[in-house]
């Protein structure tokens, strides 16, 4: 219906709508959400490490 008011805009999909909800609401968390550290210690039974996680550093 839109289309037929103004045939310049491009009709979007469900998938394009999806991701511009998704993205608007991972900004939201960003910005609302304090900085966060979390410590992983996984060792296996003979006490070496497990798990070693590598994420990037934020500043």
């Amino acid at each position: 219906m839109v289309t037929r008011f103004n045939p310049g805009l491009k009709r979007r999909g469900v998938g394009d709508l999806l991701g511009v909800v998704m993205a608007l609401s991972a900004r939201t968390r960003r910005m609302l959400m304090p900085h966060v550290e979390i410590e992983l210690d996984v060792f296996d039974p003979a006490g070496s490490r497990a798990v070693k996680v590598t994420l990037p550093r934020r500043n």
